[in-house]
């Protein structure tokens, strides 16, 4: 079972020493993306960040699931998963893909 905090964000705001802000987590510019059918995709392109709970960029060790095949209209989930040390998913975001038909 996986821990609440795993699905949790934390939030920093106006710190006294102005430090920059970040959120825990993996962080996507949107849920949802609709693409015409012969529309190419970047999986990558859509993370805004992925930081730990210190504040370490996470971006490079990030793994990316992901089968879209935009040739004919389909629904697709790409995930962006970030491992602990013991190789369980501490961080995950989900986004949803649909390719459609626009004639």
């Amino acid at each position: 079972m996986s821990n609440i905090n795993e699905f949790m964000s934390f939030f920093s705001i106006d710190t006294p020493n102005n430090e920059s802000a970040f959120t825990e987590g993996i962080v996507l510019t949107q849920d949802e993306v609709v693409l015409s059918v012969g529309d190419s995709f970047d999986a990558e392109s859509y993370i805004a960040s992925a930081y730990d709970e210190n504040g370490n960029n996470l971006i490079e060790s990030m793994i990316i699931h992901e089968f879209i095949d935009t040739s004919e209209e389909s629904e697709y989930l790409v995930s962006y998963i970030i491992q602990d040390e013991a190789g369980y998913t501490k961080y995950k975001k989900e986004l949803h893909v649909f390719v459609k038909d626009t004639d």
